[in-house]
């Protein structure tokens, strides 16, 4: 949705006006389907190189862990990795509602992109006007936003030439389905904004990489001046 003026001989109105391009949130939805599995796919890429560089061998459920809960993390999905690295994993709290709840949000954004497009997006946008006020003459801003609206509802009117429409900023949202599994305890409910929902997971793939690269640089620097790790 975009706002618009749309202005008679004595008052002008803020207006709603349905611009969503279909093809555009299509395109998105596949890069920024695409971009999430990149980023779950590197955990479990790392998982697997871990388990490698620790005289291991991987099998078809080494993985990356996320889960529901603490008690349904998947401790086979680390099989053979080096104890720092398990323990790096599990100090993550790569779960629903802990340290590490973005972890699990990507893991669910990846499950439901496999299914369906990931973004159907329910676009909203925010414009900033300026009103002139009647008292003071002086020009103040204000925010009007088109969620809960629909095409043609009016926001905002006011006489002629004491408003003006200065930015439109738009929102992206990743919309819950029925039949995905989802993220219930997300800080906003089912419809989340993909921007700072992407910031969010990304950064903490990124994390999760640091973590497991410092717990396997640790084991080796260990084994190289003959320490046990386990004494």
């Amino acid at each position: 949705m975009e706002v618009e003026v749309s202005s008679d001989p004595t008052i002008e109105e803020l207006v709603v006006r349905d611009a969503t391009d279909e093809q555009l949130m299509t395109d998105w939805s596949i890069l920024v389907g695409d971009a999430v599995h990149n980023a779950r796919s590197a955990l479990d890429h790392a998982v697997w190189r871990l388990v490698e560089a620790s005289g291991e061998t991987p099998d078809r459920y080494t993985q990356f862990p996320t889960a529901a809960t603490r008690s349904g993390l998947k401790t086979g999905s680390l099989r053979g990795v080096h104890p720092y690295v398990r323990e790096a994993v599990y100090a993550l709290e790569p779960w629903e509602g802990g340290a590490g709840h973005w972890l699990w949000v990507l893991t669910q954004l990846d499950n439901i992109d496999k299914h369906r497009l990931l973004l159907r997006m329910s676009p909203s946008s925010n414009t900033l006007i300026l009103v002139r006020r009647s008292d003071t003459e002086e020009w103040g801003e204000e925010s009007v936003g088109t969620e809960g609206h629909n095409d043609g509802d009016v926001l905002r009117s006011a006489p002629v030439g004491t408003m003006r429409r200065s930015q439109t900023t738009g929102t992206v949202e990743f919309v819950e389905l029925p039949g995905d599994t989802w993220d219930g305890k997300a800080i906003q409910g089912w419809s989340l904004p993909a921007e700072i929902t992407l910031e969010r997971c990304f950064v903490a793939a990124g994390d999760a990489l640091n973590a497991m690269s410092r717990a396997m640089r640790r084991a080796l620097e260990e084994q190289e001046g003959g320490i046990d790790p386990t004494t």
